[in-house]
């Protein structure tokens, strides 16, 4: 669970152009150019959003899941477990 939570953490700085993205997108096209803007464009759709965090929570238990065999083997080499 805290891979989890640890690997949504990240997803802050995206979901500002995520929530309001006309204003994100108007902004950066004015700060910097036009390709970008229409690239931003085309990452702020709810699908995609959606298809990020799916994935983040997907990564994230896979290697939850490797590094408990991990560190139990480590803990149990050790003499620790």
């Amino acid at each position: 669970m805290s891979y989890i939570l640890l690997s949504l953490s990240n997803i802050g700085s995206p979901l500002y152009v995520w929530v309001f993205s006309d204003y994100a997108i108007s902004e950066a096209s004015e700060e910097v150019s036009a390709n970008y803007a229409e690239i931003l464009s085309t990452l702020t759709s709810p699908w995609f959003m959606v298809l990020a965090i799916a994935a983040t929570v997907v990564i994230s238990i896979i290697v939850g899941v490797i590094a408990k065999k991990v560190y139990n083997k480590q803990f149990a080499n050790a003499g620790i477990m």
